[in-house]
């Protein structure tokens, strides 16, 4: 799926736009956000090593995200051949 809109420039704000499958978009007070899960996939392809894992341990240290989400999702993802995904592998 391709995202509904778009927005931008913002000083100070990056804006990465990418395609997402279903199950991987939720509303949030009304917002279309990523899931936790797809949000660490896109932390790992986007930034360095260093700052995505800092990252994503964050997020699983405050349990937006277990480690089982992530092993969970990593097989379905490199098999569709998403972006970034022999990188991060």
């Amino acid at each position: 799926m391709q995202p509904s809109s778009r927005f931008g420039p913002v000083t100070g704000l990056l804006v990465h736009v990418a395609a997402w499958r279903e199950g991987e978009v939720a509303v949030l007070d009304g917002i279309s956000v990523t899931t936790a899960v797809r949000t660490c996939w896109d932390l790992a392809c986007w930034l360095d090593t260093v700052e995505a894992v800092a990252l994503i341990d964050s997020l699983r240290h405050v349990g937006a995200v277990s480690l089982a989400d992530l092993e969970r999702y990593l097989p379905r993802t490199v098999a569709s051949g998403a972006g970034g995904s022999s990188r991060r592998r």
